[in-house]
């Protein structure tokens, strides 16, 4: 039985160990300094996906809604193609200024895996504002056109409902860092 597991154990490993990160996308939303929402999508380099919804009110625990699933084959090229895109490789935004902090806020940060480096972006979700931080702007989501596709995906993937995992732990919600 110790040997099974063992074996178990480092097939997992070794299976984790080949999972590559090749997406994330965060996105946190506070309407005021007691009610924030942050939500989470992790895609690996094999197509495994994990998409977290979590509100949280001051004071209250976060209730996370987690799905995961695989990206099928044509799913996985339609994504790949897109961050592929050279405008979107070529697309920069200022890191946020340390200090910057507001009581409503609507961010995505989006990384993505570019072989052994990471393309960082950061963004101002809510339609048409920009918020000042350290005398840089962060981009509008929406007034940016290189964005579009990924934001469109985003919007499909969180929408899906068959793929609910009431049993999955929470891990990158957690991951939401304020600057």
């Amino acid at each position: 039985m110790r040997f099974l597991a063992g074996v178990l154990w480092v097939f997992v490993a070794v299976s984790t160990a080949n999972a590559q990160q090749l997406l994330l996308i965060q996105r946190t939303l506070a309407e005021n300094p007691t009610n924030e929402s942050s939500d989470c999508v992790q895609v690996e380099s094999d197509g495994s996906y994990h998409f977290e919804h979590t509100p949280m009110s001051l004071g209250q625990p976060g209730h996370h809604q987690i799905h995961v699933g695989k990206l099928s084959d044509e799913e996985m090229k339609q994504l790949q193609q897109m961050l592929d895109d050279p405008a979107l490789q070529s697309l920069t935004t200022p890191k946020p200024d340390k200090g910057f902090m507001a009581a409503d806020f609507d961010m995505l940060w989006v990384t993505i895996n570019r072989g052994n480096d990471r393309q960082i972006l950061f963004f101002e979700s809510a339609a048409g504002a920009n918020r000042v931080s350290g005398g840089d702007r962060y981009p509008s989501l929406y007034q940016t056109p290189t964005m579009k596709p990924l934001l469109n995906w985003y919007k499909q993937i969180t929408k899906r409902k068959d793929d609910i995992d009431k049993t999955a732990a929470p891990t990158c919600s957690l991951k939401v860092k304020r600057y």
